[in-house]
């Protein structure tokens, strides 16, 4: 095989296998997101002290901007003055496909669109 061949066959193989990295990553990604949130769910089950900081989450928002804690029924940062979430750290439901957060009583994930079971 001569050299251009060998480079073309490499740049080619090297393209497509990139390609498909590419393709293959947002599946990995929810996939990893969804054995991380059953993990954590689990390990809760039967830990009263990750149920106290569960609990304790749900009356709490974190500023996006500079990391204040916050009370959850704020609607603006006493520390910058931005706008904080929505949903408090511990409230809501979040999305088994994407790991995105969303209100409790959401149909479809505000993250990837996908239909909610909850």
């Amino acid at each position: 095989m001569s050299i251009m061949k060998w480079i073309i066959k490499d740049t080619v193989e090297e393209a497509v296998s990139h390609a498909a990295w590419k393709a293959a990553q947002p599946s990995m990604e929810a996939a990893a997101n969804r054995a991380a949130q059953e993990a954590f769910e689990n390990a809760a089950k039967n830990n009263p002290e990750v149920q106290a900081a569960l609990e304790a989450a749900k009356n709490m928002k974190v500023c996006q901007s500079c990391g204040t804690n916050c009370d959850a029924s704020m609607k603006f940062c006493t520390n910058c003055g931005a706008k904080l979430p929505e949903l408090a750290i511990g409230a809501g439901f979040y999305c088994p496909n994407c790991g995105k957060q969303n209100a409790d009583d959401a149909k479809f994930c505000v993250g990837c669109g996908r239909q909610l079971n909850h």
